[in-house]
């Protein structure tokens, strides 16, 4: 399949965005800031994060309709899973 949206790094069966707009992508991807505090217990440290935490001035957000999904969207993905889950099962 071409023009799949993977999602770097995830586990998921099914690690794709294709039924979200890629507007929606970039407007997500922008507006994101990581702060990796992963393995810091440090009270202070934490609290300082939180507080460097500040909502930006927006503009109104853009309303766009989501594709409908329904029992039969996963069918597009069935031949990625299966291929998926065999290579799994072969490795052991």
């Amino acid at each position: 399949m071409t023009g799949l949206r993977k999602i770097i790094g995830s586990n998921a069966p099914l690690p794709y965005l294709n039924e979200i707009p890629m507007t929606e992508i970039s407007c997500f991807l922008r507006e994101i800031k990581v702060i990796d505090l992963i393995g810091n217990k440090d009270p202070v440290t934490i609290q300082k994060a939180i507080d460097s935490c500040t909502t930006p001035a927006r503009s109104e957000a853009y309303i766009i309709s989501m594709p409908e999904i329904n029992e039969n969207t996963w069918r597009k993905y069935e031949k990625l899973v299966t291929q998926k889950v065999r290579s799994k099962i072969k490795k052991g």
